[in-house]
This record gives structure tokens, C-alpha cells and sequence, in this order.
């Protein structure tokens, strides 16, 4: 397998895809993701739900995130709850993890 095989997908995390324009920032995902999942709930936002409801609820979407990101490179960078427990539910789904360190 190599970084240009477009089966499954790459996750970068504290680390950027330098030279890939399409690459997709996980915040991004969380975001559009926790839309969905706040509407499915019929709460206003989801970082109204509980914390420990959030990361459920992303855990249990991980498969169906991964699909969706299918062929791409993800990146995350940053610390907040949400965007670890995102990368922790992804990454055993990943073709590829590279780890940044600052």
C-alpha cells in the first residue's frame, strides 16, 4: 500500500498534508457531522449535548465517517475533546496514521 492507493484513507494528525489541496480538515468533519447528529437528537447544537453522549455517538459513526472519507487525506490539528475522541474512533480505520508531535 502506498500513500497514492486510493483505498480507504490517510489521517494526519498534529501534522499537515503538505501539497495535497484536497486534503480535509477533521474539524470540518466534526462540524458538518455533529450538525447532523444535533438535528437527529433535536438538540440546538451538538456541543449541548453531554460530553460523554458525544463521543458515544461519534464512536458509534466512525464506519460511515470513514467511508465518507474514503480515498482522502484527513488531517487534524488542535486539542479540543471533541476533535481527540473523533481522531481516537477513526484511527483503527485508517489505511495510514501519521503522527505529529509538537
Amino acid at each position: 500500500s502506498t500513500i497514492e492507493d486510493p483505498t480507504g484513507f490517510v489521517l494526519y494528525v498534529n501534522a499537515v498534508p503538505l501539497g495535497l489541496p484536497d486534503a480535509v480538515d477533521l474539524v470540518d468533519v466534526l462540524a458538518r457531522e455533529g450538525k447532523e447528529l444535533a438535528e437527529a437528537k433535536d438538540a440546538d447544537s451538538f456541543f449541548l449535548l453531554n460530553s460523554f453522549e458525544r463521543r458515544d455517538i461519534m464512536a458509534s459513526q466512525a464506519g460511515t465517517i470513514a467511508e465518507s472519507l474514503e480515498g482522502k487525506h484527513v488531517y487534524a490539528i488542535g486539542n479540543s475533546t471533541d476533535l481527540k475522541n473523533l481522531v481516537d474512533a477513526l484511527r483503527p480505520l485508517a489505511r495510514m496514521v501519521v503522527q505529529g508531535t509538537f
